[in-house]
């Protein structure tokens, strides 16, 4: 099968070179330029569920609630740069992101130990995050309970009240075969390799 993709894809390529014939030249049509590409061939878009349901939904409940602003602990930067567009984002991460947009600040913050007063966020998000807390991966401090202190500080400083219009939204990864997504609190799955939950308080 993928010798039959090599050859469609050397078929092809001398066909649109052919085709270029002609025509004012506009780039390189070397051989040795060429990049194949030979998996794309799809009847359908291909998506990894973990990386498109989780912030599409967030982004939903921002856009129901608009917030004054939204504080967001090293979720993608998509979802981050995207929402900024219509609600003001401050984005922490432990290796802060060089990125200048109206309506986004950037800035670093260790998630086990966050520098924000308790119950002081009213919107807030963390997103695929606590199940890479202190593995060490982004440099951060190799430390078996990261998880678990990563997520007391985000209880400490989110918003409690019903009244106030809080909301603390979490993802990671969990057992389930579907992805799934829920406004209702929920328990956080510690470092597993399965599908998306996302939960909403």
């Amino acid at each position: 099968m993928r010798l039959l993709r090599r050859l469609r894809f050397g078929l092809e390529f001398l066909a649109f070179r052919r085709r270029a014939k002609g025509h004012a030249e506009r780039f390189s049509l070397e051989w040795s330029d060429r990049w194949p590409c030979l998996d794309d061939r799809t009847p359908t878009t291909d998506f990894d569920r973990h990386y498109v349901f989780h912030p599409a939904w967030a982004a939903r409940v921002l856009a129901k609630t608009a917030p004054d602003e939204h504080v967001d602990i090293s979720s993608t930067l998509h979802f981050c740069t995207l929402v900024s567009a219509f609600v003001p984002v401050r984005f922490f991460d432990y290796r802060p992101a060089p990125v200048t947009l109206a309506g986004l600040t950037c800035g670093a913050a260790d998630l086990t130990r966050l520098p924000f007063a308790d119950r002081s966020i009213a919107s807030l998000s963390c997103m695929h995050v606590l199940e890479h807390v202190g593995l060490g991966r982004y440099a951060d401090p190799v430390d078996y309970d990261g998880d678990l202190k990563a997520f007391a500080e985000l209880r400490r400083v989110v918003r409690r009240e019903a009244r106030s219009g809080s909301w603390f939204q979490w993802a990671v990864p969990a057992f389930s075969s579907t992805p799934t997504a829920s406004t209702r609190t929920g328990r956080s799955s510690r470092r597993s390799p399965s599908s998306p939950s996302a939960n909403s308080r």
